[in-house]
Formats: C-alpha cells, structure tokens, sequence
C-alpha cells in the first residue's frame, strides 16, 4: 500500500514539474497582461483629456459669466441674472447639468488692486460677509464666479473608459474673479460734450451731478450749485462764463477775480474720453437686422425684455405692444403709448434710419431703448429723437431703486422739450443736446456730447435751456468702467 501511493507521489510530482516547465502559451498570457496596461493607459489618456477639455469649456465660461456679470455692477441681482445667462448659453444644462448655482456661486467682494499680482489671489479678495457688507472703506468692485461638475453638485463629468475599472466621473470645478475699475464718476452722473456747455440763467445743479466740457463751460446768471457738483474741464485755458447773482458755490458776481476764485475752489482740470456716439453707426448697423435671441450689443442693453420684433414702414406707430423691437430703414413716430390710447410708452425700442419722435399724445416714458442714425450722401450723420413738450421721462423712484431708465441715442441731435421731467436718462447725441426749460426733477440723468465724424466748427454742444433743476444721483448708465483683470 505504501509502495503504491509513494509510486503516485511521484508520478504526481513529476507531471506538476513538467507543467511548471512548460513553455506554451506563456505569450498568450504575456499579450494579455500588457493589452490591460495599454488599455488602461489608452482610457487614461482618453478621459483625461476629455476632462482637460471640458475643464477648458469651464475655464471659458467662468471667464465670460464674470466679465459680463462685473458690468452690472452695482446691480447685484441683474450681475447674478447675466452671470446665469452667460453660463446657460456657453454650458447649457440640457447637456452639462447645473453648472453654476447663481445664489451660492456668484460671490461679489472687492479687489485690493494695489498688491502686486504675486501675492496669491486669496491675499487680495475679500468676499462679502452674511449680510451682504464689506469691511469699512472697501466697495463692491469685484464678482466671482465658480462653476461646477462635481458630485455634490449631481453633475460630474462621466467617464468614456475608466469605468471599467471603478472611476465612473471626474470631479471638475473652476473660478474666475473679474475686477471692475470705474474709470471716472462723471461718466456715471454727467453731462460730459466734446464741445461747449451752454447753460441759460436760473438753473440749478445739485445731488452730485458732473458737468464736463471741452471747449469752455457757460452758466447763466442766478444759477445755484451746491458742494457736491463736479465741473471739469480738460483745459485750464478754456473758458468759463459766469453770470450775475449765482448762489451755492458759484459767485454772485462774475468779475475776474471772482471767477478765477471759482476756478481754483470747483473746478477740476482732466481731460474725459468722450467717445460713445462714435460707437452709434456701428450700432446701428447691428441692430437694424436684430431678431429676438441674438446678443444685444453688451454696452447697451435693454431695459426690458424683447419678446418680438416688428418691421415699420415710415409713419406712426400707434399703441406699440409692450416687448416689441421696432425697426424702420426711416422714420418713426410714436403716438398714443401702450395699448388702449395709454398716454404711457413702455417697454419699446425703436431701431430708426432717421427719425425717432415722441408726441404730444403721450405723456410718459418708461424703460425704453431708442437709436436714431443716418448717413447721408454727403458724409453727415442726420438722426434725431425729438420728445416733446411736457413729458416725463423715468420713474420718480428712480435714484432709490434704479427702476424705469431709459437711453436715447442719436447720431445727430438729441432734443427734450419745456415742461419735461426726467428721473433717469442717458442721451447720447453726435452733436447736439438740447434740454427744454421749466424741466423739474431732472435727476438720475447723464449725457455724452460730440463725436468725431463732425468737424470742429459744428460746434457739438449741450444747451439747458432756463428755469430747470438737475441732479446726479449716480446713473450708471454709460459703461464708465473696465474689466482690468480676471483672475483664477
């Protein structure tokens, strides 16, 4: 018995060594080993750089959702609201999931411009705190913007190899801090022209509002300005015209010594770029072919929502739907205001290859957006918005709560009638401003005066007419600022 299972111990041995020696097949098993490596390594390199590329997209998108978002400022909730929209349009969540959470992932804070760039981003950020509030002598300046494809935020980047060995998604996630730099407060709160300031007697300039010109100032006589107006000039020799009987900063009498007194005491000397109606032919040209869900030229963006477009013959427009972008290659004419004979003409734009007016049946204006521009045969820009008489313009409220703006542009003149009111208004005009007389609550309005597709002697201008009362209440309506860095 023992014989035999020491005979089959032994058998038993020499075949497990045979095998063991054995040779044959070992290739097979060789491939297959290194075909495992080559594929993870090929699926590696497959989804990682899928996840560079989408994190590229992120990159991209985080950069344009705060650029655009930083230009509201310092509307918070239209900042959020474009911060959103950029990041729908670029990243739509049909394909990529909620990339940006707008209440927790838009964050605005300030940005110490001053620290070198070496310091690290998070040495020169300060967000906001709970309530909203930055530490004492800081503004808001500042929007970041983190957009997400995480797990957390049920989004990740799916896999197209790795799965199979257990990594299913990445994790991608990335930010952008764009820096706003307010370039100068009268592009904000002013009446900046290119030309000459002509003010006629007993108005008042009040609430901080900017006067600027560069070819000389005039006030009338019984003018009133108190402390806080900003006048300017970009010429110490240019001329300033004072009347008798001034009250507030400006002097009751206007001798020489009384005039270089206020020189030296109110006025400041630097030069302004006054530059956009040089921008309304290209304007022009873009929006006049503008459909509902293209981009609106960002500088200028609407006050309300378009909702249709709608092509006009020259003529009048007569109980305008409220939504509706008008385009006509001529003239326009408003009457009547919204639906029903309403004496109130909201929420329109007029995109005109001529003329825009408003008529004496309405007598309100709201949230509108108006470009008027021609350009004749021989080589002169003729648009012209003509408001009449005894209209308000704006909300009441407007200096509380930034509602009701409205902006006019014109590539020619700009005329306001008498007896108009104005509670929130940019006009920008290629030469002339014309602002009616008996106007009260002129507040909340900017202008920007004169453009270089008029000869020097045109003589650009913006002319107040007497008995009116203005003031700044910081518009915000010209873009007076710049997006100066992105950072990551």
């Amino acid at each position: 018995m023992s014989h035999c299972l020491f005979t089959a111990f032994g058998r038993l041995r020499t075949r497990a060594r045979a095998y063991l020696d054995e040779e044959a097949g070992s290739a097979t098993v060789w491939n297959i080993t290194w075909l495992l490596v080559f594929a993870g390594m090929a699926g590696l390199s497959i989804d990682s750089s899928n996840g560079y590329r989408n994190k590229a997209i992120m990159q991209a998108t985080a950069d344009a959702s705060a650029h655009a978002a930083v230009i509201q400022l310092p509307d918070q909730d239209a900042a959020r609201l474009t911060a959103g929209e950029y990041a729908e349009k670029n990243m739509p969540a049909t394909i990529h999931g909620p990339v940006l959470d707008t209440d927790t992932d838009v964050i605005f804070g300030h940005w110490d411009a001053e620290t070198p760039d070496v310091t690290p981003y998070t040495a020169r950020w300060t967000p906001v705190d709970e309530n909203g509030a930055l530490p004492e002598g800081m503004e808001v300046d500042a929007v970041r913007v983190m957009l997400r494809r995480t797990r957390s935020s049920g989004n990740p980047l799916p896999t197209q190899v790795l799965g199979i060995v257990g990594l299913e998604a990445w994790d991608v996630q990335t930010q952008a801090i764009a820096v706003k730099k307010i370039l100068d407060n009268c592009y904000n709160k002013g009446l900046l022209t290119k030309g000459r300031f002509a003010s006629q007697s007993n108005n008042e300039w009040r609430d901080g509002i900017c006067i600027y010109a560069e070819d000389y100032l005039q006030f009338g006589s019984d003018v009133y300005g108190d402390d806080n107006i900003v006048i300017q000039s970009d010429d110490a020799s240019d001329p300033l015209l004072l009347g008798s009987s001034g009250t507030g900063i400006f002097p009751s009498s206007n001798t020489d010594s009384a005039i270089q007194t206020f020189r030296d005491e109110h006025m400041t000397i630097a030069p302004l770029n006054v530059s956009l109606p040089d921008k309304i032919p290209s304007l022009y040209d873009t929006l006049k072919t503008w459909s509902v869900g293209d981009p609106w030229p960002e500088a200028f963006y609407l006050p309300f929502t378009p909702t249709k477009v709608e092509v006009v013959e020259s003529g009048s427009v007569e109980n305008p739907v409220a939504g509706t972008v008008y385009i006509s290659d001529s003239s326009i004419v408003f009457k009547k205001g919204n639906e029903n004979s309403n004496a109130t003409l909201a929420n329109v734009a007029a995109i005109s290859g001529d003329t825009i007016s408003i008529d004496s049946s309405i007598g309100r204006v709201h949230s509108v957006f108006m470009l008027a521009h021609k350009h004749d045969s021989s080589g002169a820009h003729q648009g012209v918005i003509d408001i009449n008489s005894g209209t308000q313009i704006g909300n009441a409220s407007y200096c509380t709560d930034r509602s009701g703006w409205s902006r006019f542009l014109a590539s020619k003149d700009l005329k306001v009638g008498s007896n108009s009111q104005i509670a929130g208004a940019q006009f920008v005009a290629g030469l002339n401003l014309y602002l009616g007389s008996d106007g009260v609550s002129m507040s909340g309005i900017a202008a920007q005066v004169g453009s270089t597709y008029y000869a020097e002697n045109n003589d650009p201008k913006i002319e107040p007419a007497s008995n009116s009362v203005y003031g700044g209440c910081n518009a915000h309506f010209i873009p007076g600022s710049e997006v100066i860095a992105l950072k990551y």
